[in-house]
């Protein structure tokens, strides 16, 4: 201590040592320090001490030869202060440096942060402790109350303040700027949640003990503008060293959303669909570093609730974390959290034994769980198990659900992959309940057994087998439908071609060529508009636009025996035994060519005997042709009837003949042309004959009949025989 000025002749300075008085000039401690250090104490003595816009300048040029941190970060070792308006009231104990009232203490450090007022019943200060109770401290947006304690084993801990500075510190009803610590502790102001929220407050309230990088808070509530507040215990270790952090959280109410824990946990990035988690509250226990933790508890969300009881480690980012414990949701709304609205709310819980990753491309895990509800389509399936591993969009376990509609267990693998999944698994459905589970809109339930192995979820492009067997289909109030036995084979050739068989005993199908299985009814729209626009126009029909499609196969269709099948599609269709339906068809050349042979149809009270129907068309035109050997309509006989005639662009030319048809009909030979224009059908008779009651009459020329919708013109349609005309 080299000199000391004193302007107001009121004040007195008084030093003393533990041996003897030091005179000003002389070394207090020699350069080895002393061999005890209690021995030193020096003491101040006053009874009042002003200080009025002084100064403070410090330099620990030892530790730190040249100032290296940011203007705006409170260094330690250059400190520099100004505005310093310093009152204390008297001291004279022997028993601490100095004993005395902090009347007032208020500055400005360089760093930007500023002191308003602290003030201080009592406070006291010696070589290992400084004591401040009934504490005021209070900077423009920072208000902080109650007891603090520092502690520390010499004077030059100070400069070490996150390290070896313990810290005994009772705050009650006060509220601190996250700025003002961003200041006093430089070492947050890597946090995100800190950058972020600098400019917030936090109520606060409760007991701090230990050092800034091993702090401990009991009874602790904190309270953040935002909604964020937290009531309970925790224990820190190197809050202000990035990467290192360590928390323990005892936590009676933790109320935040994802945003803020984002921002508050470092390495910490849940994918997006977590922030629709909204607002939570959680009760339970944190322990850990940020990125390899330990957390049970429960939690509340705005789309459900959840327990939790998990370790994670994420030091490797969430793409390769690593994971294991258990996990159960409450009335979660996985529909909004998956913004797939198929999906309801969802219950169940679930135990994972080993689980790697937190994204589709990464994530391996081997779990368990028991799903209590689960709406899908808007049905509640009940009673759910589940045992397997998810890997990289693969599920491969078992799955069994048992509720009122549907009975069904699954063993085998779904594969989804980036862009063709697969699916080898076997199912055994002892009930499936079609209509209450919303897939069908009629009373439709379904059992038997199902083993596929197939690749590619479109239909369209999927190759591979599927097998069925022992398969029932009962609807309600119509009948029961029994099939022993199907398979499907399907499978891409070397050529590029596609070949498609199905079998079973009520159907035997194959297609071949060139072909995407549910575009072909898109080629045949196309194809139709192409070649008879008017007649599409008419009726309406309209293929996708800007959607080309090129098909060029050969088909074979049998059934064998429909059995009661058709009345899955229309209750009044009838049994087809014997029946074949084949034939070509090319997108690119115009072409169709088709065959059906059909021995009987029926349709409610329709019967159509040796049905025979045949299309042969390319671009030049298309030949139809058409034959009924027999036809009842309410046990009305009619006999054979044909039907001929040469389709281009929007014409037909016709021919239908029919010998002994009825007893009034008994000759047709119609002939004539049937076209379509933009307002109405139009039907011209060609000179014909025609038989009734056995006497012949002609049809003559120059005739037609239009018709549309509520609309009919006849004109000059004329029978004549023998002199007699209609």
């Amino acid at each position: 201590l080299k000199d000391i000025v004193v302007n107001d002749p009121d004040v007195t300075i008084e030093l003393h040592t533990a041996k003897d008085t030091v005179e000003v000039g002389e070394e207090v401690i020699g350069p080895n320090g002393p061999e005890n250090e209690d021995e030193i104490l020096p003491h101040i003595a006053f009874e009042s001490l002003k200080i009025i816009d002084g100064q403070f300048t410090f330099d620990n040029i030892r530790r730190d030869p040249v100032k290296s941190t940011p203007d705006t970060i409170i260094d330690y070792r250059h400190l520099y202060a100004d505005d310093i308006n310093l009152e204390l009231g008297a001291s004279t104990t022997n028993t601490y440096l100095y004993e005395t009232e902090l009347i007032n203490l208020a500055l400005k450090e360089q760093s930007g942060f500023k002191l308003n007022h602290m003030a201080s019943k009592e406070v006291k200060v010696d070589n290992r402790k400084a004591i401040f109770n009934d504490i005021i401290f209070e900077t423009p947006n920072s208000t902080l109350g109650d007891t603090i304690v520092f502690k520390y084993r010499q004077f030059t801990d100070i400069d070490y303040f996150n390290d070896r500075v313990i810290m005994d510190a009772r705050i009650k009803d006060s509220k601190i700027a996250l700025s003002d610590l961003m200041n006093v502790a430089p070492g947050l102001k890597s946090n995100a949640f800190f950058q972020k929220n600098k400019r917030e407050e936090v109520d606060i309230s409760g007991r701090f003990t230990g050092r800034v990088n091993n702090l401990r808070g009991r009874d602790i509530e904190l309270k953040l503008d935002d909604g964020t507040n937290m009531v309970g215990n925790f224990r820190s270790r190197n809050l202000t060293l990035r990467g290192e952090e360590v928390l323990n959280l005892e936590l009676d109410h933790f109320r935040s959303d994802m945003q803020t824990i984002r921002l508050l946990l470092p390495n910490f990035n849940p994918p997006s669909n977590f922030d629709k988690l909204g607002n939570f509250d959680f009760h339970g226990r944190f322990d850990g570093f940020f990125a390899d933790f330990v957390a049970y508890g429960a939690l509340t969300t705005d789309l459900g609730a959840a327990a939790v009881d998990m370790q994670m480690v994420l030091t490797q980012g969430r793409e390769f974390a690593e994971y294991s414990g258990k996990i159960s949701l409450d009335k979660f709304n996985l529909g909004e959290w998956s913004d797939n609205p198929d999906f309801g709310v969802v219950s169940f819980q679930s135990e994972v034994a080993k689980g790697y990753g937190l994204t589709l491309e990464t994530v391996n895990t081997e779990l368990t769980a028991h799903v209590d509800e689960f709406d899908y389509r808007g049905y509640k399936y009940e009673n759910v198990e589940m045992e397997g591993k998810i890997s990289k969009n693969l599920f491969d376990g078992d799955l069994l659900i048992k509720d009122k509609n549907v009975d069904l267990t699954f063993n085998g693998a779904i594969q989804f992959g980036d862009t063709i999944p697969e699916f080898h698994f076997s199912a055994q459905v002892m009930k499936l309940d079609l209509q209450a589970v919303n897939i069908t809109e009629r009373p439709i339930s379904f059992r038997g057994n199902l083993n596929l192995n197939l690749i590619d979820k479109d239909i369209s492009k999927i190759r591979g087998t599927a097998k069925g067997s022992k398969l029932i289909v009962v609807e309600a109030g119509v009948d029961t439908f029994v099939l022993d036995s199907l398979n499907l084979n399907t499978a891409l050739l070397a050529n590029g071609d596609r070949r498609l068989s199905f079998f079973s005993e009520i159907l035997k199908a194959e297609i071949n060529g060139e072909y995407v299985l549910d575009e072909i009814p898109e080629a045949f729209l196309q194809y139709f508009e192409k070649n008879f626009t008017q007649f599409s126009n008419r009726l309406n029909i309209k293929p996708k636009e800007n959607f080309a499609v090129n098909a060029n196969f050969n088909y074979d269709v049998k059934i064998p025996d429909s059995k009661n099948f058709l009345k899955l599609l229309d209750p009044k269709l009838g049994r087809v035994q014997k029946a074949e339906f084949k034939g070509e068809f090319d997108t690119r050349a115009s072409q169709l060519i088709l065959n059906l042979d059909v021995p009987e149809f029926g349709y409610d009270n329709v019967v159509l005997k040796d049905i025979i129907v045949s299309v042969d068309g390319d671009e030049e035109g298309n030949h139809v042709y058409l034959e009924v050997s027999e036809s009842l309509i309410n046990n009305f006989k009619l006999e054979p009837v044909t039907l001929s005639g040469d389709l281009y662009k929007d014409t037909l030319a016709f021919q239908l003949n029919a010998l002994s048809w009825t007893s009034i009909l008994d000759n047709l030979q119609l002939k004539g042309l049937f076209t379509v224009n933009e307002d109405f059908f139009n039907v011209q008779f060609l000179p014909s004959d025609l038989a009734v009651f056995r006497e012949q009459w002609r049809i003559g020329a120059d005739n037609y009949i239009r018709f549309d919708k509520d609309y009919l013109d006849v004109q000059n349609v004329k029978l004549t025989n023998a002199g007699r005309s209609i």
